[in-house]
C-alpha cells in the first residue's frame, strides 16, 4: 500500500512537470510570433515584453493544475482494477498536457503549411475543413499516448525529482516577475474615479463618420452634384463647422485621436500595428462616459478601428458584435493591462481557428471586409451597422454613447450602389466612372445615416441625442482638405455655420461639457463650444506613413513598415493655419505648403506664420514626443 502511495505521488510530480512544461512552451512559441512579426507588441515597452513571456504561462498553468488532481484520483482509481483490463492503464492525466500541445501544434502545423506551400486553415475549403478535425483528433490521441510513455520512462530511470525542481524553478520566476509589476501598482489618477450616474435627463451620444469623406465633395459642403440631400437639409439643425480637418490620415490614427483628444504623435498610435499602452489606454471618451452610466457600443471593422484591438481598456462594452470585458482593476492590477492584451490575443489566434475548423465561426479577412465590404458574421456591412445602431437605441436602458464607422466610401474600390443614381450608365472613362460610383457611395452613406437618424426621431431619441457627423481623414488618405463635421444638439440647443477652423480632437472636450461633464487635464484638445480656435492657431495632423501590405495570420493586410522608433513610420507631419498648410517631410526635412481648397474664411497673407515658424513648431512637437529626427536643413 505504502508503496502504491509512493507511485502515486511519483506520477503526479511527473504530471505536474508535463503541464508546466506544456504551458510554458505554448506561451514561449506565441511569444517568438508576437515578438518577431512586429505587430502590436511594438507598442509595449520592453519590460511588459519580458514580463509577458514570465507571466502568462501562469494563466495557462492555473486551470491545468487545478483539474490535475482529480484526473490523478481517477487514474488511482483505473489503477485498481482487475490485471488485463484496458482501462487500468488509460493515462487520464496526460490529457492536459495534451490539450496545451494540441493547440500550440495546430498552430505551428498551419503556419507551416502556409509559409511553404500558400496553404492554411483559412484557404482550404469549407469542405475539407473536416480534415483539420481529424487532425487535432490525431494530435491528441498521439500526445496523450507519448506524454504517457515519457511519464513511465521519467518513473523508471527516478528523475522526477529533477523535473520538478526545474517545474517549481519555472513556476518561482513567473511569481518573482508577477510581485515586481505588483509592486509597481498605483491608484487610478483622480480623473478617472468613478463619475455621477447618467440620469435619464443626461442625452445620449451618437458618433457617425464615413470613411474618407471629404467637404468638398459633398452637396452639403456645396458640392454640384446632389450626393448628400438629407445632410443639406440636416445641417440647418446642427452646430456646421465649415473649415474641419482630421488629425490623422489614416483611420487608426484619426479615429483614436478623436475618441483620447490626444495627437497620434501623442499617443503613438498612427497606423496598425499601433495600439495604446500604458495610461494612455484608459484615457478616452468611451470609458469616461461608461463610467458617468453610459452604455457604450461600437460599430466599425476589426484591426483598422476596432476599440478592443486598439487597447481602449475600459471602454466599450459592445464591438463588432462581441460582448468586452470592461473591467478595468485599480492599485497594483492595473499594471498588468497588457500583459491581459496580449493573452487575449494569444487565445483569439488559437480560438478562432479551432472554431472555423469545428464550423461554429468563419475567419475573417479584414483587409478585404475595408476594400469590399461583405456580410460575414451579420454586422460587416454599412447596413448591419445602421441596423445594429437602431437596435442598440431601442433596447437601451440608459443613457448610449455608439460610435459607427461606414466603410462603402472608402478609397479606392467603391461597391456598385444598390440604388445608383451617378453611376447608372457606364461612363466614358474608367475614371469618370470611379468618380460616379464614388458619388453614389456617397450617397449611399447619406441614405444610411437618413435612415438612422429618422429611426431615433421616430422613436422619439432625436430630441435628446447629441449626434456628431464626421468623417476620419481624406480621400488619399491625407489630412489638407476639410472634412465634414456637423454637431447636432439635444433641443436644437445651438446651431448654426462655424467658419474658424475646427479640428476632430475637439470633438471629445465638446461632447463632455455638453453632457455636464468635466475635461480632464490629459486631453489635448478644448471644447468647440466655450474655448473656440483662433484663426492662426496651427491645426497638427500625421499624414503620410510608411507601409505596406504584408501577410499576418493568413490575411493580407496593411500596416506600418518600421513602427517603432525613431519615426514610428510617419512620414509626414502637416499643419493648418487658417487656409494655408504646410506639410514636413520627416526624412528629408523639405517643407511644402498650399491652399486649402475651397476654404471660406480665407486670412490675409501678413497673419500667417513665417515657414521658419512653422518649420520649427513641427520639429519641436515631434521631439517634445519622443520623435528622434535631425533636421537637414
Amino acid at each position: 500500500m505504502a508503496g502504491e502511495r509512493v507511485n502515486v505521488v511519483r506520477g503526479g510530480a511527473v504530471a505536474v512537470w508535463q503541464a508546466v512544461w506544456a504551458c510554458y512552451a505554448f506561451v514561449l512559441l506565441e511569444w517568438l510570433f508576437l515578438v518577431t512579426q512586429q505587430g502590436f507588441m511594438v507598442s509595449f515597452p520592453r519590460t511588459v515584453w519580458a514580463s509577458t513571456l514570465a507571466c502568462l504561462p501562469l494563466v495557462l498553468l492555473l486551470p491545468s493544475l487545478a483539474v490535475l488532481p482529480p484526473l490523478l484520483g481517477v487514474e488511482a482509481l483505473l489503477a485498481r482494477l482487475p490485471e488485463g483490463s484496458r482501462a487500468r492503464t488509460l493515462p487520464v492525466a496526460s490529457a492536459v498536457p495534451a490539450l496545451v500541445l494540441t493547440g500550440l501544434s495546430f498552430l505551428l502545423i498551419d503556419n507551416f503549411t502556409y509559409t511553404l506551400f500558400g496553404f492554411g486553415v483559412v484557404t482550404v475549403s469549407k469542405s475539407l475543413l473536416f480534415l483539420y478535425v481529424l487532425l487535432l483528433l490525431v494530435l491528441f490521441g498521439t500526445l496523450v499516448r507519448k506524454l504517457a510513455r515519457a511519464r513511465q520512462e521519467v518513473l523508471a530511470s527516478d528523475g522526477w525529482r529533477c523535473r520538478l525542481a526545474v517545474a517549481g524553478g519555472l513556476v518561482t520566476l513567473s511569481l518573482g516577475v508577477l510581485a515586481l509589476r505588483l509592486a509597481g501598482g498605483r491608484e487610478a489618477p483622480e480623473q478617472e474615479a468613478p463619475l455621477a450616474s447618467a440620469t435619464a435627463r443626461r442625452p445620449n451620444v451618437l458618433f457617425i463618420a464615413s470613411d474618407g469623406l471629404e467637404a468638398r465633395r459633398m452637396s452639403a459642403y456645396g458640392y454640384e452634384r446632389p450626393n448628400t440631400p438629407f445632410l443639406a437639409r440636416f445641417k440647418e439643425r446642427t452646430l456646421f463647422f465649415e473649415n474641419a480637418f482630421s488629425n490623422a490620415g489614416r483611420t487608426t490614427g484619426s479615429l483614436t485621436s478623436m475618441l483620447t483628444s490626444r495627437l497620434p504623435t501623442s499617443t503613438r498610435v498612427i497606423f496598425p500595428p499601433h495600439i495604446l499602452s500604458g495610461e494612455a489606454a484608459f484615457q478616452h471618451l468611451p470609458g469616461l462616459l461608461r463610467r458617468a452610466g453610459y452604455e457604450t457600443h461600437q460599430f466599425t471593422v476589426r484591426y483598422y478601428a476596432d476599440g478592443a484591438d486598439l487597447n481602449l481598456q475600459g471602454g466599450f462594452e459592445r464591438a463588432g458584435g462581441r460582448e468586452l470585458s470592461t473591467d478595468v482593476p485599480s492599485g497594483p492590477w492595473r499594471n498588468l493591462m497588457e500583459e491581459r492584451y496580449v493573452a487575449e490575443r494569444m487565445a483569439e489566434r488559437l480560438s478562432e481557428r479551432v472554431l472555423y475548423v469545428l464550423g461554429l465561426r468563419p475567419m475573417v479577412n479584414y483587409f478585404k471586409l475595408v476594400q469590399l465590404p461583405t456580410r460575414i458574421y451579420g454586422w460587416d456591412t454599412d447596413e448591419d451597422r445602421i441596423k445594429g445602431a437602431l437596435a442598440v437605441a431601442e433596447k437601451a436602458q440608459r443613457p448610449f454613447f455608439t460610435h459607427i464607422h461606414l466603410m462603402g466610401t472608402h478609397c479606392c474600390a467603391y461597391r456598385k450602389s444598390p440604388e445608383p443614381v451617378f453611376a447608372r450608365t457606364p461612363a466614358a472613362t474608367p475614371e469618370e466612372q470611379r468618380e460616379n460610383m464614388l458619388d453614389d457611395a456617397i450617397l449611399d452613406a447619406d441614405r444610411l445615416i437618413e435612415r438612422l437618424l429618422t429611426g431615433l426621431e421616430e422613436r422619439g431619441l432625436l430630441e435628446n441625442t447629441l449626434v456628431v457627423i464626421s468623417s476620419d481623414h481624406n480621400q488619399g488618405w491625407m489630412t489638407l482638405d476639410r472634412v465634414p463635421l456637423m454637431i447636432h444638439f439635444p433641443g436644437g440647443q445651438r446651431h448654426g455655420v462655424v467658419k474658424e477652423n475646427a479640428q476632430l480632437l475637439d470633438v471629445a472636450p465638446t461632447v463632455l461639457e455638453a453632457v455636464g461633464l468635466s475635461v480632464p487635464g490629459w486631453m489635448e484638445g478644448r471644447s468647440l463650444l466655450s474655448a473656440p480656435r483662433g484663426p492662426t492657431e496651427p491645426i497638427l495632423s500625421t499624414g503620410e506613413v510608411d507601409s505596406m501590405r504584408t501577410e499576418a495570420n493568413w490575411e493580407r493586410i496593411s500596416r506600418l513598415r518600421d513602427p517603432g522608433p525613431p519615426l514610428y513610420g510617419l512620414s509626414t507631419l502637416s499643419a493648418v493655419v487658417c487656409d494655408q498648410w504646410w506639410t514636413l517631410q520627416l526624412k528629408t526635412g523639405e517643407l511644402q505648403k498650399g491652399k486649402v481648397s475651397g476654404h471660406t474664411a480665407p486670412c490675409a497673407e501678413t497673419s500667417l506664420p513665417a515657414d521658419p515658424d512653422i518649420r520649427r513648431t513641427l520639429l519641436t512637437h515631434l521631439r517634445e514626443r519622443g520623435f528622434e529626427l535631425a533636421d537637414p536643413r
